[in-house]
Formats: structure tokens, sequence, C-alpha cells
């Protein structure tokens, strides 16, 4: 990602970080509750990549390969979070 993408799209960008900003804090703001922390990971990492998807729809390069790369994000991240946790 580039400085001249962000500046290209920028609203888009916001929504991508005040979504997982909104994330991150109710994640941590769960810590004693580990299963509604597994629930807002998994609702961050759709969130993600859906927003992948939208993006990349309306810059009009969407494919599967755009696809399987925020899939892919989204799964490395869930499962990372997950073995930290030791849910896994």
């Amino acid at each position: 990602m580039a400085i001249g993408e962000i500046i290209k799209y920028p609203v888009d960008y916001l929504i991508l970080i005040l979504g997982l900003s909104i994330s991150a804090w109710q994640f941590f703001r769960s810590s004693h509750l580990p299963v509604v922390q597994k629930r807002i990971l998994i609702l961050g990492a759709l969130f993600y990549l859906l927003w992948g998807i939208l993006h990349h729809l309306y810059r009009g390069d969407f494919n599967a390969r755009v696809f399987l790369e925020y899939l892919l994000v989204a799964l490395v991240a869930v499962g990372g979070v997950f073995l930290v946790l030791g849910q896994i």
C-alpha cells in the first residue's frame, strides 16, 4: 500500500482504520471473556475480508487472487491470535 493509494481512496482507508481500531478496542476491552474475544476477532477478520472485496470492486480490480489474499491474511491473523491465546 503506497501513500498515493491512501490519498486516492481516503474514505476507504479511514473506514478500514476505524473498523479495525474498534475491533481491537473491543477485543482488549473483553480480555476477561475469551469466548467474546473469539467472536470479536472473527468479526474483525470478516470485516477486513469484506472491506477488501468492496474496496477492490470499487477500484475495478477485484479477482480471485485478491479475494484469496485477503482471505489468507484474515485466516492467518485469526489463527495466530488463537494460538497466542491458547484457544486452538
